[in-house]
């Protein structure tokens, strides 16, 4: 991860130079409405005793991108996200026993054949740095790496508990705080991206990594952060 960061790093210093070259790119504020589609996925030491997958993952909302001199600018967002997970109890947790004297079902207690699907919905503001290249009149490439700031406000755990655990309800709310275990609302992480805009629409790939531990469970110290990946088309005018 640090080298992740450390080239993302480099990468923006060897752009930045270019500025003074490619000097006189001006671009008025713009406003953009945003639609993606994408691979939400949470990771962490909770999910270390089951079989993990992301879920589909969408978003969409609006932003603002302030241009400065040269090919610099910024891009505030205001966008509505889905994240989460989807996991399931590995074979070999197949009793309550081993369950409470190993704790090996880590807060959800899934055993074999149980599973869970987390639901998380997000109002998100990403502030992001960004660079556009001109590649010609209606073509620029276009980078952008920030911090994102998240609020939930909606979502839910959907549970299929087939062995043990019938009497416990299948659907709760994600960010409940009544139950073994939920979410906490706010969460902020970095938001990298590329593509490129060709005339007033734009095409970027976008990456998010969470860095607050969203976990509440009770009674035990566990970590777990989001992460997705998503594809994004944008209209700016």
């Amino acid at each position: 991860m640090k080298r992740f960061f450390i080239v993302i790093a480099c990468l923006f210093m060897t752009i930045s130079t270019m500025q003074a070259e490619l000097g006189g790119y001006e671009r008025p504020v713009k406003f953009g409405f945003d639609l993606g589609v994408g691979y939400a996925n949470q990771w962490g030491d909770a999910y270390n005793a089951y079989d993990k997958n992301g879920i589909f993952a969408f978003s969409f909302g609006f932003d603002i991108d302030i241009h400065f001199r040269g090919i610099s600018f910024m891009e505030i967002g205001f966008d509505f996200a889905r994240k989460g997970c989807r996991i399931q109890g590995h074979e070999w947790i197949n009793n309550a026993l081993y369950i409470d004297e190993n704790n090996g079902g880590g807060p959800w207690k899934l055993q074999k054949g149980d599973k869970t699907v987390a639901n998380l919905y997000y109002l998100q503001m990403p502030i992001l740095y960004g660079l556009e290249v001109p590649i010609d009149n209606k073509i620029a490439w276009k980078f952008l790496l920030g911090p994102y700031f998240s609020m939930g406000v909606s979502g839910d755990k959907r549970s299929d508990f087939s062995h043990y655990y019938p009497e416990r309800p299948t659907v709760v709310s994600t960010f409940s705080k009544d139950y073994e275990y939920g979410f906490k609302r706010f969460d902020v992480g970095v938001k990298t991206g590329t593509g490129v805009e060709i005339g007033r629409a734009t095409y970027i790939v976008y990456y998010e990594l969470g860095l607050f531990n969203t976990l509440i469970a009770k009674n035990y110290d566990y970590k777990v952060r989001n992460n997705s990946l998503m594809g994004v088309v944008s209209f700016r005018f």
